[in-house]
C-alpha cells in the first residue's frame, strides 16, 4: 500500500469518524428538540382546554361546545385531541396535520420520544348533561416535527459529505504534489542501485525532502569517486595478475620445461643401455618414467595455454578463440561448438581483448567441466558502434543465480568486465537448463569495427 493511499485512508477514516460523531450529536440534540417542542405543544393545548371549559356558557349545547373545542386542534402539527366519555368511547377527535415529509424509519426510531397523553377531565357546569363527566385527551404528534428535523439533518449531512469529499480530493492533490520529489528520489536511488552513480537530483519540495536530495547527491558523488578508485584498483589488480601469470608461464617454460626435456633425454639413454644389456626390468621402469615425463610436459603446455595464451599477441583474438576451441574439442570430441565472431577486432586495446578472451575461456571451461554441455555457441558481435557483445550459450545443466553459490571463476569474470567498463550477465535458459553468459564491453572512442561473421 503506497504512502499516498495510506494517508488518504487515514484522513478518510478521521472524516468518517467525525461525520459519525456529528450525526450522533445531531440526533441527540434533535431528540431533545422534539421532546421540548412536543412538551410545549401539550402544555399549550392543555392550557387552551382548561381555559375553554372554564368559560363554557350554559345556553349553548355542551356537546357542541366540547366538539368545537376538539375541532380547534384540527390540522395541528404537534397535538391531536379526542373527546372520550367515561366508558372510553371516542365521541370525536381532531384530524392531525398532513405529514409533508416522511422521515426514514431508522431516523424516526432514533429521535422520536414517548410522551404520556394529557388526560383532562371536563368539570364544567354543562358536563352533567352528557350523563357522565367526559374528558379530553391530548396526544403528541411527532411525525411532522421529525420530518422537518430529517430534512435539516439530511441537508447538513449532505453538506458535510460534500465537504469531506472535497477535502479528500484536495488532500489527494496536495499529497501527490508533496510526494512528487520522493518519486524522483526513489527513481534516482534505483538508478544508483543499478550501478550508475552519475545521476543527480534537483532540490524540490519541503526542507526535509530538499535535505534528503542533498544527502542523496552527496552519496552519489562519494560512490562515483569510490567507483573510480575501484576501477583503478581493479585495473591494477588485473595488470598484476596478468604479470604474475606471465612470470609463472615464463618460469614454467624456461625452468620446468628444460628440466623435463633433460629428464626425458636421460631416460631415453637409460632405455638404450638397458635394452643393450638385456635388462628388461630396468627398461620397463624407464618406459614408465618416459610416460610420466611426457604426461607432465603435455600438462605444462596446457597450463601455459591457460596462463598466457600466446595467440592473443601472435595471431589476434579470433584465432586465439579458435585455438581455445580446438584445445577443448580434443578432450570433448562429441561437443558441437559453433563460433561466430567479427574478424575486425584489432582496434580493441589489450585490456578489452584480454577481457573478451578470459570471458570465453572461463565460460567454455564451466560449460564443459561443470555444465556437461553438448552444444555451445560463441558470438563476438558489434551490437552498436560503441559496444562489443561477447556471448556464450550452452545447453548444460544451468547455474544457480544466488551470489553465494557462484564460483570464483564467475566473480573473476565480473571483476574483469567491470574493470573494462562493461557489464556481465549470467542467466539460465527459459527451462532452467543451459546458461548464457553475456559481456558488453565499451569500445574506445577511436575504435571503428565492422561486422563480418566467420563461422567455425
Amino acid at each position: 500500500m503506497s504512502l499516498r493511499f495510506r494517508l488518504i485512508l487515514f484522513i478518510a477514516l478521521a472524516l468518517v469518524t467525525s461525520l459519525a460523531a456529528a450525526g450522533g450529536l445531531a440526533s441527540f440534540r434533535a431528540a431533545q428538540s422534539v421532546e421540548t417542542e412536543l412538551k410545549a405543544a401539550l402544555d399549550v393545548g392543555e392550557h387552551i382546554v382548561r381555559s375553554a371549559t372554564a368559560n363554557f356558557s350554559h345556553t349553548d349545547g355542551p356537546d357542541d361546545q366540547l366538539r368545537q373545542l376538539v375541532s380547534i386542534f384540527a390540522d395541528d402539527r404537534h397535538v391531536s385531541a379526542a373527546l372520550i366519555d367515561t366508558s372510553g368511547a371516542r365521541l370525536t377527535e381532531s384530524a392531525p396535520a398532513k405529514i409533508s415529509t416522511i422521515a426514514p424509519v431508522w431516523f424516526s426510531n432514533l429521535i422520536t420520544v414517548s410522551l404520556q397523553p394529557r388526560d383532562i377531565p371536563v368539570l364544567s357546569a354543562s358536563a352533567p348533561q352528557l350523563g357522565l363527566s367526559p374528558r379530553i385527551v391530548l396526544t403528541a404528534e411527532a411525525s411532522n416535527e421529525v420530518g422537518e428535523l430529517w430534512i435539516r439533518f439530511r441537508d447538513d449531512m449532505l453538506i458535510l459529505l460534500i465537504f469531506s469529499a472535497a477535502t479528500l480530493f484536495l488532500v489527494y492533490l496536495v499529497i501527490g504534489h508533496g510526494l512528487r520529489p520522493l518519486r524522483t528520489l526513489s527513481a534516482a536511488l534505483h538508478v544508483i542501485g543499478s550501478g550508475d552513480h552519475s545521476i543527480r537530483v534537483d532540490r524540490a519540495g519541503p526542507p526535509e525532502l530538499s535535505a534528503l536530495a542533498d544527502s542523496l547527491n552527496a552519496m552519489a558523488i562519494r560512490l562515483e569517486s569510490l567507483e573510480d578508485k575501484s576501477q583503478t584498483l581493479h585495473k591494477q589488480i588485473v595488470t598484476i595478475q596478468d604479470e604474475e601469470r606471465a612470470d609463472l608461464a615464463r618460469d614454467l617454460h624456461d625452468d620446468i620445461g628444460p628440466f623435463l626435456f633433460a629428464v626425458n633425454i636421460d631416460a631415453a639413454a637409460l632405455a638404450v643401455a638397458a635394452e643393450r644389456e638385456g635388462r628388461l626390468d630396468v627398461l620397463k621402469q624407464v618406459r614408465t618414467i618416459q610416460d610420466a615425463v611426457g604426461h607432465m610436459q603435455r600438462h605444462v603446455r596446457a597450463i601455459l595455454a591457460r596462463l598466457r595464451p600466446p595467440s592473443l599477441t601472435d595471431v589476434g583474438l579470433t584465432q586465439a578463440v579458435r585455438n581455445l576451441a580446438a584445445f577443448w574439442l580434443k578432450r570433448y570430441p562429441a561437443v558441437s561448438l559453433r563460433i561466430e565472431i567479427s574478424p575486425e577486432i584489432d582496434t580493441l586495446d589489450e585490456i578489452l581483448e584480454a577481457t573478451a578472451y578470459r570471458v570465453i575461456q572461463e565460460s567454455l571451461s564451466n560449460a564443459l567441466r561443470h555444465g556437461k554441455a553438448t552444444q555451445i555457441e560463441i558470438s563476438v558481435a558489434l551490437e552498436r558502434k560503441d559496444e562489443v557483445t561477447v556471448s556464450i550459450t550452452d545447453n548444460g545443466t544451468g547455474i544457480l543465480q544466488t551470489k553465494d553459490t557462484r564460483g570464483l571463476g564467475i566473480k573473476g569474470m565480473e571483476e574483469r568486465v567491470n574493470t573494462a567498463g562493461g557489464f556481465l550477465s549470467v542467466t539460465n535458459g527459459q527451462s532452467k537448463s543451459g546458461t548464457t553468459v553475456t559481456a558488453r564491453l565499451p569500445l574506445r572512442p577511436d575504435s571503428s569495427l565492422t561486422f563480418e561473421k566467420i563461422s567455425a
